[in-house]
């Protein structure tokens, strides 16, 4: 009689056990799931300004991958919010891979409009690889290689942000953007040539209304790779050199 009264206990107590457990569980996941207004905001703008410190780098949407890393690093150390941020390859893109808790994980990548849970925002970011960039980045090595033959005792420099006389990217008024001069050709400290280089056929009367907005808020520098120093380009014009 008395192993019937102990089997039956076991199984009491076995009953309650089992009650506790599910009960802890079930409240884990609802703490899991409960709703955080004060985090969800602090994920909102750290979202948010991955955006906005991107700006002065994109020149018509692009950024690079080192440019990226930047903005990552710096968001990251202004919002702890995110445990992790990092840059991803995202195939066609890049992508800010970020982690701030249970129902904030995901990737902030292209053009792409949820909720903030999803991990993913609007954000307007160039084709990393495309044809158009291969045949791009082909003109510019061209054009390059050729300035360089014809200028031996000058520096051949490529990707030239327009500057502030302090030094700062200027942006656009217009679109946010700063601009980065293809290449520019320095010589004795002074800047011979400003160049723009792009096909045949490109329509680039947005990009020059986009410099001259620049240029008129005080973007008239530009920074020699080689010396850091400010080399003033007022009064070059750039040129647009169309090749095939």
């Amino acid at each position: 009689m008395q192993g019937v009264v102990d089997g039956a206990i076991d199984r009491v107590i076995d009953w309650i056990v089992a009650q506790a457990n599910r009960l802890f569980r079930g409240n884990r996941e609802d703490n899991r799931n409960q709703q955080n207004p004060q985090q969800d905001a602090q994920v909102t703008r750290g979202l948010e300004a991955l955006s906005s410190q991107e700006r002065p780098f994109l020149d018509s949407g692009k950024i690079t991958e080192q440019e990226a890393q930047q903005v990552a690093t710096n968001v990251k150390s202004q919002h702890p919010v995110f445990r992790e941020l990092r840059v991803v390859d995202g195939g066609d893109s890049w992508d800010y891979q970020y982690d701030a808790g249970e129902r904030h994980r995901g990737r902030k990548n292209t053009a792409i409009s949820q909720t903030p849970e999803s991990g993913r925002v609007v954000i307007q970011r160039a084709s990393k690889k495309i044809k158009n960039k291969e045949e791009g980045d082909r003109r510019e090595k061209e054009e390059l290689d050729e300035l360089k033959l014809n200028n031996p005792d000058a520096k051949v420099q490529k990707e030239r942000y327009l500057r502030d006389k302090n030094g700062k990217i200027v942006k656009d008024p217009l679109t946010g953007e700063g601009r980065r001069i293809d290449i520019v050709v320095i010589e004795n400290d002074d800047v011979k040539e400003v160049i723009e280089v792009t096909s045949e056929t490109a329509d680039k009367a947005e990009q020059i209304a986009k410099e001259k907005r620049i240029r008129k808020k005080g973007g008239t520098f530009i920074r020699d790779k080689e010396t850091r120093e400010l080399i003033d380009i007022s009064k070059k014009s750039t040129k647009i050199k169309r090749r095939k």
